[in-house]
């Protein structure tokens, strides 16, 4: 059948309906068989195609002028959760130049009020071969922060999702999703979950710090995860601290008033109490309390559990953390705490970290971040 087919289109066509001469005068050059390419379908071909598109649409857009990313998206951490903004305008999708953060990005800002917002990041690397996603999407009560690394060895992605509407069953809003999906076949899921993003980072801390903190860098969000509250820094490392003296003499007075006789002398010690700060409540929880009234030892109790942010079983385990002790040097929240986080920052990895007092701001930090490096190499594009 085949055969019969193919002699009635050769009949049928007119460049075969006469053979031509193929001696004398009239005779034809007997013409070169020319052949197209074959088309190069392999998948780093069809990637390469497909980035080439990317930078088309990109290209297609409105532009808005250049401007940091700070000038795009402001990430914050208020309440415990993390809060996104924008200074723009609303703005209907547009391209625009983030010198600071390689790539191309793309923004949308819908109605003022509606706290829609939509920023989205393409970057390409090793040569157009790996394509970095970013996208962050933001609405009433709901964030999505995303990046999807693709490259030939497979997709990375990791997904941060706050939204009360959609917590787990255990009614968590904070979720961090991480999926590996590799071209050798190896899958990976992993979801980590809190009731604040700051809980999360309480117990998730190495894989926040590992898989979303370098989103956060480019977000220009880096403190978000580089800082520590002074009263989660003085519960973890304010018993190594002695108290100066006119705190000391502050608390001296105050305990025996939380055992007056008298109702008022009582209460204002009470209210005296919380103004003494983080550091005080460190200072008042190495006295030894044995010897205050039932109703004092209950007044301070209530303080100290006022002041502490971290569970106890946290507390303890940030003792040896040296995430969590280079971000307390990092944040020079007091000097006594200072030398409380280099002495067990050496106990814990059995290194010092030396940072002479006529180190810049900015070189004290390159050196703590260059300490952080060593123990913690990045295993992520």
């Amino acid at each position: 059948m085949r055969r019969t087919l193919l002699l009635l289109a050769l009949t049928a066509s007119p460049v075969f309906a006469q053979d031509p001469p193929t001696t004398g005068p009239d005779a034809e050059t007997p013409a070169v068989p020319t052949s197209r390419p074959a088309e190069d379908t392999s998948p780093i071909a069809t990637r390469l195609q497909n980035r080439q598109q990317l930078r088309d649409d990109f290209d297609a857009l409105p532009k808005l002028p250049a401007s940091p990313i700070v000038g795009v998206i402001s990430v914050k951490l208020d309440g415990g959760h993390v809060h996104v903004t924008t200074p723009l305008p609303p703005t209907p999708t547009s391209s625009i130049d983030t010198p600071d953060w390689p790539g191309r990005t793309l923004v949308n800002v819908g109605p003022a009020g509606s706290l829609q917002f939509h920023l989205k990041h393409e970057r390409l690397l090793d040569g157009d071969l790996t394509l970095q996603n970013t996208e962050v999407i933001t609405g009433p009560d709901y964030l999505q922060i995303v990046r999807d690394t693709e490259s030939p060895t497979g997709m990375h992605s990791v997904t941060l999702i706050q939204s009360r509407q959609s917590a787990d069953n255990e009614g968590n809003p904070v979720r961090l999703l991480i999926n590996d999906n590799r071209e050798d076949g190896f899958d990976s899921k992993k979801t980590l979950t809190g009731e604040s993003f700051e809980k999360l980072r309480q117990t998730s801390d190495a894989e926040l710090r590992r898989e979303f903190l370098p989103i956060l860098r480019d977000l220009g969000a880096a403190s978000i995860l580089q800082s520590v509250s002074p009263e989660s820094a003085w519960q973890v490392l304010g018993g190594d601290v002695k108290p100066d003296s006119a705190l000391a003499q502050r608390i001296d007075t105050l305990l025996p008033q939380l055992s007056a006789d008298d109702f008022a002398t009582r209460s204002k010690a009470e209210e005296t109490l919380d103004t003494l700060g983080p550091a005080g409540a460190a200072a008042v929880a190495q006295r030894d309390l044995s010897t205050l009234s039932p109703d004092a030892r209950a007044a301070v109790d209530n303080f100290l559990h006022r002041a502490r942010k971290l569970d106890s079983a946290t507390a303890t385990k940030f003792e040896g953390d040296p995430d969590f002790l280079l971000n307390t040097i990092s944040a020079e929240i007091d000097p006594r705490l200072t030398e409380a986080a280099l002495t067990h920052l050496k106990a814990a990895t059995g290194k010092a970290l030396d940072l002479p007092a006529s180190l810049s701001a900015d070189e004290k930090q390159k050196r703590i971040e260059a300490f952080r490096s060593q123990l913690n190499p990045a295993t992520q594009p």
